[in-house]
């Protein structure tokens, strides 16, 4: 898959891509489809976005399994996503 981190093909992508990274399939979006969330039974830890410039990027909060934490964030920083929270890197100029 290529760095690029914007428009919907990639969205779809990257979602793919971090469930299976993860371990984990989200479990709520908002009413568009914009904004897609995981949680862990304790909490919302992650949150995949693209916004309304098509651009893609998350929030990684600690999740009660750091395997699966330290996997969004490895999946983040590989496929340039810039994200914020846990091992934060939002450089929107990649």
């Amino acid at each position: 898959m290529s760095r690029v981190t914007s428009g919907f093909s990639c969205f779809t992508w990257h979602i793919s891509g971090l469930t299976k990274a993860v371990g984990e399939e989200m479990c709520s979006s908002t009413s568009e489809g914009r904004s897609l969330h995981w949680h862990d039974g304790d909490n919302y830890w992650l949150v995949l976005t693209m916004g309304e410039d098509d651009e893609i990027y998350a929030e990684i909060q600690d999740s009660n399994n750091p395997a699966t934490t330290y996997a969004a964030v490895g999946y983040c920083q590989y496929h340039a996503i810039p994200h914020t929270g846990v091992g934060s890197h939002f450089d929107r100029g990649m």
